[in-house]
């Protein structure tokens, strides 16, 4: 009588730098900075001498990715235990956003009034830069995820950012005295489509006090320099998605730089936490919190 063999061990699966900051979101040039830092990801070498990466190290990584989100520092994160880091995921998100499971299922349904209606609730409990970065922007991110592993489509998500684009218009309009001497210009870069962050960032403002030039998503740096000449703004503040953290984002700034000498640069949204190669003298804020601190310390 013929016996098989038992089945022989699958082999792990490898991914190139590339393939992994794909599965992860962080850039490429952060999970090397990573590796030479921390040793983390941990590269296997082929007898080619080329580089490849375990595939199981993608989970820890994106869990780093998320607590990057919420502010904390990679120095941090990067020596823990994935097990570890897990348990202080699960204890961040059931400890400052209990409902956001909730506010997902409204969204599948595309349940216009019950969204508002959790998105007000929100709103009444907390302050706005506690409501942007304990509530808003987790659940900006978990949509990007869902949508990104096929839990939700493509107009759920066009759903999401419409309502919450309107949500963010009506926030922040406190009848607070202008305050002088500040004006700033809100954008993002060419061929990124995503202009909530900016939308957080008016209403951070608004309710400051501070006056806005909002030009909105996917503008040309051109436009974008010609209209900071023309409102004399004193700063000029880029939101960067997640979606457009790997596309050659430090090259354009560098040229957005060349073409409006001596304003500064600001720097936030879901792509500041990726891992972007920036040229020098550019301010990076990574929550709304730490936007409004160097806000209300700017004389």
């Amino acid at each position: 009588m013929m016996t098989s063999n038992a089945n022989p061990r699958s082999e792990p699966v490898l991914l190139a730098i590339g393939e992994l900051a794909e599965k992860t979101g962080l850039s490429p040039e952060r999970l090397r900075s990573w590796e030479q830092r921390y040793g983390v990801p941990q590269p296997v070498r082929l007898d080619s001498g080329h580089r490849r990466y375990p595939e199981t190290q993608v989970d820890f990584l994106m869990d780093v990715g998320r607590l990057l989100a919420l502010g904390f520092k990679a120095s941090e994160l990067l020596r823990q235990l994935p097990e570890e880091l897990k348990g202080r995921l699960e204890k961040v998100g059931s400890s400052s956003f209990d409902e956001l499971e909730y506010w997902i299922s409204l969204t599948e349904r595309f349940d216009a009034a019950g969204l508002r209606a959790a998105l007000a609730k929100a709103a009444s409990e907390m302050t706005l830069v506690e409501l942007l970065d304990t509530r808003l922007s987790p659940f900006l991110w978990e949509v990007g995820e869902c949508w990104s592993r096929g839990d939700l489509r493509v107009s759920h998500e066009h759903f999401a950012t419409i309502r919450m684009s309107q949500f963010l218009g009506e926030l922040g309009k406190q009848n607070i005295k202008r305050r002088e001497g500040v004006k700033v210009l809100l954008a993002t870069l060419p061929g990124d489509l995503h202009g909530l962050g900016v939308s957080m960032v008016d209403a951070v403002l608004r309710e400051e006090g501070v006056e806005a030039i909002v030009l909105g998503a996917d503008n040309p740096i051109k436009e974008i320099a010609s209209a900071a000449k023309s409102a004399e703004v004193t700063h000029i503040a880029i939101s960067v998605s997640r979606g457009s953290a790997q596309k050659g984002v430090g090259k354009v700034l560098e040229e957005l730089i060349e073409m409006v000498p001596g304003y500064e640069l600001l720097l936030g949204g879901g792509g500041v936490s990726l891992g972007i190669r920036l040229p020098r003298d550019i301010r990076q804020f990574r929550t709304m919190a730490e936007f409004k601190r160097w806000l209300g310390d700017l004389k």
